[in-house]
């Protein structure tokens, strides 16, 4: 599955007023900026998004997708969804995920395995 689904249903998902237009494409630079803020910024923000982040990505996942992740994580699709969103909100939060990162995965066929970073 690709980062940009992650990232776009976990940003979707925060009950956030989206930035004029941006509900009606795909995540622009500019979007990418406003949610980082936001993110940066709250607190409470930081933990709706943990919370709806997994919930999203396995409601997308297909039942192979699933398998898939579930074995090249060694771990239960539950707790992959989870790591898979802390992962993603550390590097929004540390700055070391970028639009270009994010806009690079959503360039990326569906079926094209990828490792996300860690962040720390």
């Amino acid at each position: 599955m690709r980062a940009s689904v992650i990232l776009c249903l976990a940003f979707w998902n925060l009950s956030i007023a989206p930035p004029v237009g941006a509900t009606d494409r795909e995540m622009s630079d500019a979007d990418f900026v406003y949610y980082a803020a936001v993110l940066r910024s709250s607190e409470k923000t930081r933990a709706r998004f943990i919370e709806s982040c997994p919930t999203s990505v396995l409601e997308t996942l297909t039942d192979s997708q699933e398998a898939d992740m579930a074995v090249r994580t060694n771990m239960s699709i539950k707790q992959a969804a989870d790591e898979a969103c802390q992962r993603v909100l550390r590097g929004i939060i540390s700055g070391k995920l970028t639009y270009g990162q994010f806009s690079e995965w959503m360039r990326l066929p569906d079926d094209k395995l990828f490792s996300l970073p860690d962040f720390e």
